[in-house]
């Protein structure tokens, strides 16, 4: 029988090792698909089901050329057994990996958008063993993405086999699961896949990120690029104009606030000895986590909602300041393995307490507390709580408790890390992050932020203390062995993409990174505020909605900041920053680096005021506030040849003397280093251009991989310092 589709040989290719037939159980579970799908689909459906395959082979061994005309289906189903991604089996490599390779080459594509709007791929793995990591690890390399399957698995104490149509004992089974409803699964989504495909609408461009395929969600947009950025601009103004004339924070004002908008509030510790503190920020900050993932729910982002610890203010005054309709506050009690958690969910207008609980269980049960807590939130807002969004808000990265222990421990001087701008302080945070991987090795968060030190360390040019003992290489090969591992062990898609897109930034090859624009899935790096210098369009555009509903929020703030910065619309930016009272080291920095780059160096000193850094240091040079003599000058400079964490750099104050030589110079050196590109386009982005491009060929190699022409870049945005004079 010929497939539905012209050009497919057929409809539905079934892939298997030999060894997971010798009960039947493959056989079985064709037929019993076959009788579901008539039951499910009008028209019949072709199906190539070898019963004898070959297994076995090796890649010198003759193939039969037939097969690779068979692999033309629609949809391609593995049976994913714990030996069937074996190197040398004949199902993995001229079945999977080939059908992988072929259908990304041709239409309509390995993944396409269904008719609700969800994206699939064409290959609909069922497996039928819990795997090895290696295994899963194989297969998640192969498709570039998180292994998504309909499990037919029997799993019971020390049990791990097939689940079967008749079962002795099905109450036993932790899955809950029926072999029949798993059938009935695998039939809707061959329905569902026919469909997509047969509707031509849905069939989009697709890109592809680290092996992960997205829709384009930019394909048939019509409005041109200018048109987009005017609105971008517009909607980020009227925005920032609804902010500008609010009242400020400590003041009740009349705000018109979302129904489903919220923020959370720090819980407060109540422990006994009060040294618990660690627990509870880190559970308010999972919580928040944990509900950003609710696409309809307004949220306050962390920064904001820390900015009132310890302020005193009520639950309203709070939501009035903010434009947001409810609270959720709380307190926790930890002493030993006990723990107690208060928590209520607040209707600010009134006082009203919509929904509120204490939890008394002992430390183990954090979990269930913290999705008890999200699912509570979602329903009594009567947001859209589906299954995958479940998945998604229960995920905290690892089953272990006593590993969730160490990595809040971390999280917490990792944040202080980067409030104060001390960085020798990740050196401590990556003791409790080798303490939690230790306990639970597959902790792909914990091996992310343990990264941090070491791309700090590069960029800022080894100024953490210890860094100094290790060679750039090995630094490197540390932060990229950590990324390695934050990637493959993701369970999370969104952070997947993050992870990858970090891999992709800090290495020598920048050719896929113009690709991550493209993604539509929400994802978050930390790093991508880099993009702003090939498309700070799209980092403009991609923020603008949480700028509408939190002016506060540090890092989204920074990033659209920066966009704007890299437009030429500094006036734009700055209005970001004008009802600052969070008063971070972040902040303070950024908004004098605007006033910079507007070219108002007062106010650019009098942002940073009595601080002691290089970037204070340039600034006092600047408006003629440097006294010593030019040797004592020369000597600090050449002292402090690199960028700092923030991405000033002495190439800055070499331009500011007029001495353009000598900048690029300094620019040469930073070039010469591993990371170099990456710390370059770290001073562009942030101060603009200011050294000839010429002098750094490997970062130019690296703007040629983005699209960027350096020399006709050089000529639009080089810029000069006005000359300052240095006695001698």
């Amino acid at each position: 029988m010929p497939s539905l589709l012209p050009g497919f040989e057929y409809d539905i290719f079934i892939s298997y090792r030999h060894n997971d037939n010798r009960s039947g159980w493959v056989t079985d579970f064709v037929n019993a698909l076959q009788e579901e799908l008539a039951a499910t689909i009008k028209e019949p459906l072709s199906i190539y089901f070898d019963r004898n395959p070959h297994d076995g082979l090796l890649e010198t061994d003759s193939v039969n050329k037939s097969l690779e005309g068979k692999l033309k289906c629609l949809i391609f189903i593995p049976i994913i057994s714990q030996t069937y991604s074996d190197s040398k089996s004949f199902a993995w490599q001229h079945e999977f990996c080939a059908f992988n390779k072929l259908s990304q080459q041709n239409q309509p594509g390995r993944d396409i958008k269904l008719v609700n709007g969800n994206v699939t791929s064409r290959i609909l793995p069922v497996k039928i063993h819990d795997l090895d990591p290696e295994d899963k690890t194989a297969i998640e390399n192969e498709i570039g993405g998180v292994l998504r399957a309909i499990d037919f698995i029997f799993r019971s104490p020390g049990v791990n086999r097939p689940l079967r149509a008749l079962e002795e004992h099905p109450q036993d089974n932790l899955n809950n699961t029926f072999y029949r409803d798993q059938v009935n699964k695998v039939a809707n989504a061959i329905k569902a896949i026919i469909q997509a495909i047969k509707t031509p609408s849905n069939v989009q461009a697709s890109v592809t990120v680290d092996g992960m395929t997205q829709s384009d969600p930019l394909k048939g947009q019509t409005l041109s690029r200018k048109l987009v950025l005017a609105s971008v601009v517009l909607i980020v103004l009227v925005s920032l104009a609804f902010w500008k004339y609010k009242s400020k924070p400590v003041e009740v004002v009349s705000n018109a606030p979302q129904d489903k908008s919220l923020v959370v509030l720090p819980f407060t510790d109540m422990s006994p000895k009060k040294d618990q503190e660690w627990f509870s920020d880190g559970l308010t900050e999972e919580l928040l986590n944990s509900l950003s993932t609710l696409e309809d729910l307004k949220l306050i982002s962390r920064t904001t909602s820390f900015s009132f610890k310890d302020k005193g203010l009520s639950a309203k005054t709070i939501a009035d300041s903010l434009g947001v309709a409810h609270v959720l506050e709380g307190s926790v009690r930890k002493m030993d393995d006990q723990l107690r958690v208060t928590v209520q969910l607040i209707k600010a207008n009134d006082d009203t307490h919509l929904w509120s609980h204490v939890y008394e269980y002992t430390i183990d049960s954090v979990f269930k507390i913290q999705g008890d807590i999200s699912k509570n939130v979602a329903n009594t807002l009567n947001l859209l709580l589906d299954a995958t969004t479940r998945d998604r808000m229960y995920n905290t990265g690892t089953t272990s408790v006593e590993a969730y222990q160490e990595y809040l421990k971390g999280r917490a001087i990792y944040i202080e890390a980067h409030v104060t701008g001390n960085f020798d302080l990740l050196v401590d945070a990556n003791k409790f992050f080798e303490k939690a991987i230790q306990i639970y090795p597959n902790y792909a968060e914990a091996y992310y932020d343990h990264a941090d030190v070491f791309n700090h360390g590069l960029l800022a040019g080894a100024n953490i203390k210890f860094l100094k003992n290790l060679s750039e290489k090995e630094q490197y090969d540390r932060m990229m062995a950590d990324l390695d591992k934050a990637f493959v062990l993701s369970q999370i898609s969104s952070k997947k993409i993050g992870y990858s897109f970090t891999r992709n930034f800090f290495s020598n090859d920048w050719s896929r990174i113009p690709s991550y624009i493209d993604v539509k899935e929400k994802w978050e790096s930390g790093w991508e505020v880099f993009l702003a210098i090939f498309d700070p369009e799209f980092v403009t555009r991609r923020y603008q909605r949480v700028i509408a509903v939190d002016q506060y929020a540090e890092m989204t703030r920074y990033w659209v900041a920066m966009g704007l910065a890299n437009m030429n619309q500094t006036d734009s930016a700055l209005l970001l920053y004008d009802n600052d009272y969070t008063k971070s080291h972040v902040t303070t920095r950024i908004k004098s680096v605007l006033y910079f780059r507007k070219g108002d160096y007062s106010k650019a000193l009098a942002g940073v005021a009595g601080r002691s850094d290089d970037y204070h240091f340039f600034m006092e040079l600047i408006n003629g506030r440097y006294t010593k003599s030019r040797a004592e000058l020369d000597r600090h400079l050449i002292s402090r040849p690199l960028i700092d964490s923030y991405g000033y750099s002495p190439i800055l104050a070499y331009n500011a003397l007029g001495e353009y030589s000598r900048a690029d110079s300094a620019a040469s050196l930073i070039d010469s280093r591993i990371l170099g590109h990456c710390s370059l386009v770290y001073n562009l982005m942030t101060f603009g251009l200011h050294f000839h491009l010429s002098a750094t060929p490997n970062f130019a190699a690296r703007l040629r991989e983005l699209g960027i022409d350096p020399e006709e870049y050089e000529k639009k945005n080089y810029k000069r310092i006005p000359v300052i004079k240095v006695g001698k």
